[in-house]
């Protein structure tokens, strides 16, 4: 007898599965969906300069007072883009419900706040 296992791909720690759209593999369906809705306001020329999966140094390395070498504190964004009307530099996180209650997401947000604050606008899109 033919003993036949099926392997399911594996999800993330909430349970998201990962989308492909342009040929770009997105960590769950919702960013997937609002990059789709973004491409379309950057093609009527709402928004320029559309990025993905940006890094943003939240706080710089460092050696201590040992002489070790502290790796910096980063953040790596969804989406960032400038709105054409108002000028404004935008940087955009999808989340759910339970990942934007994430402890280390809280923190690094105020980080990002505190940081950026005079040059992009921060939103959540839940």
């Amino acid at each position: 007898m033919l003993k036949i296992t099926l392997k399911r791909k594996k999800r993330n720690m909430y349970g998201s599965k990962t989308v492909k759209v342009d040929g770009i593999v997105f960590d769950s369906e919702k960013e997937a969906r609002h990059y789709v809705v973004l491409k379309k306001r950057e093609q009527d020329g709402e928004i320029t300069d559309l990025e993905l999966q940006k890094t943003w140094v939240l706080q710089d390395g460092f050696r201590d007072k040992t002489g070790r070498w502290r790796r910096p504190i980063t953040y790596l964004s969804d989406f960032s883009y400038t709105d054409v009307k108002t000028g404004k530099k935008i940087v955009e996180d999808v989340k759910s419900r339970a990942t934007a209650r994430d402890d280390v997401f809280a923190i690094k947000k105020k980080m990002f706040i505190k940081r950026y604050e005079n040059e992009y606008d921060f939103k959540v899109v839940v």
